[in-house]
């Protein structure tokens, strides 16, 4: 995705608590180390979603939000366009990617719905954190995100090497 994109992955809570025993505020495998870094075949994600089967249910909400679109990959299914807003189903999560500079603030609003109803928490592309599917805030969390950052100052991000995490 792009620097402007806001994104962030559904994670059951359920999921989290059986890996972990317990709630966390973090999972750093689903913070960036760089923006738009490809994934490594070694980074060690658990399927939080094990057992759940996200072809139905979560799905079908899904693909009532956003066209379906040709996936890059047999394994996912796609939605949306990689320029506005996109949604990526894999078996083991969903993944949500938001433009900034024309955010759909409708669309973010009923992820965030799907994420309460399926009783998600949202990892934040940004560093991991976990934060309840309140529009609240993710709408805060949007605004402290570095893609925020970037539409508002593309060049001050770049020139302050903000987009690089070290």
């Amino acid at each position: 995705m792009a620097i402007w994109h806001f994104e962030f992955s559904l994670i059951p809570t359920a999921g989290i608590c059986k890996a972990h025993g317990k709630m966390v505020d973090f999972l750093p495998e689903y913070g960036r180390h760089q923006p738009d870094a490809p994934l490594l075949e070694n980074d060690d994600f658990f399927n939080y979603w094990a057992g759940s089967d996200l072809s139905s249910g979560p799905v079908r909400l899904l693909e009532q939000l956003l066209p379906h679109k040709t996936s890059w990959s047999s394994d996912a299914r796609m939605y949306g366009s990689k320029e506005q807003s996109q949604l990526e189903v894999w078996d083991d999560g969903i993944h949500c990617a938001f433009n900034v500079a024309n955010l759909d603030v409708t669309l973010l609003t009923a992820i965030v719905n799907i994420a309460h109803d399926l009783d998600c928490k949202l990892a934040l592309k940004d560093g991991g954190r976990l934060i309840d599917p309140d529009t609240d805030m993710v709408i805060e969390a949007l605004r402290d995100s570095l893609a925020w950052k970037f539409v508002k100052d593309p060049e001050g991000v770049l020139t302050r090497g903000e987009h690089v995490i070290r």
